[in-house]
């Protein structure tokens, strides 16, 4: 979610339904859909998570202190609900789970978060995801981010297609979730 987008027209008409909104987005935006919201990356009055995904390569030649910008370090550094997150996918997922990523890249480095939603809605009949788009164009980034070996497996391309074929993954234009 980004603030500004509540400003163009077509948001006006969203009404998103939601029990809980886990948002990668550091503004307080989601609050506008529910008055109860979940920062994986922290928020802006606080906590915020900035950082690089995995340090291995530099530990050996910068040290352990490099340790200190990876996200894996600051979400249990600050307290956030990224390291909650990722183990009530894990462990305990709802049943009825319906993920909805609008604005996400699913870039590598949040692949801790991605690649568990996409495992458990592979297993569940009954949970889905659908990924929202605004333009055509950021939807082709969007899909080279998922089908790359190192976010969702050497197997990417085949649970993207399972996923596609039993109707749990949906690509959709935001002009489309709107109307529905």
């Amino acid at each position: 979610f980004v603030m500004e987008i509540f400003k163009t027209p077509k948001f006006t008409d969203i009404q998103i339904k939601a029990n809980r909104v886990i948002t990668f987005n550091y503004t307080h935006s989601a609050q506008k859909f529910v008055n109860f919201c979940d920062y994986l990356h922290g928020d802006l009055s606080s906590n915020l998570i900035f950082g690089i995904d995995n340090a291995n390569d530099l530990t050996e030649t910068l040290g352990p202190d490099v340790l200190s910008f990876t996200k894996y370090f600051q979400t249990i550094f600050h307290r956030t609900y990224a390291s909650k997150f990722k183990q009530i996918i894990k462990m305990n997922p709802a049943p009825h789970n319906h993920y909805i990523f609008y604005g996400h890249s699913f870039d590598l480095s949040d692949k801790s978060y991605i690649e568990p939603i996409f495992t458990e809605v592979l297993k569940n009949n009954n949970q889905k995801i659908t990924i929202g788009y605004d333009k055509n164009e950021r939807l082709s980034p969007i899909l080279r981010n998922l089908l790359d070996p190192r976010m969702l497996g050497n197997n990417a391309n085949d649970l993207v297609e399972e996923l596609i074929a039993r109707g749990k993954l949906n690509f959709q234009h935001i002009e489309s979730i709107i109307a529905a």
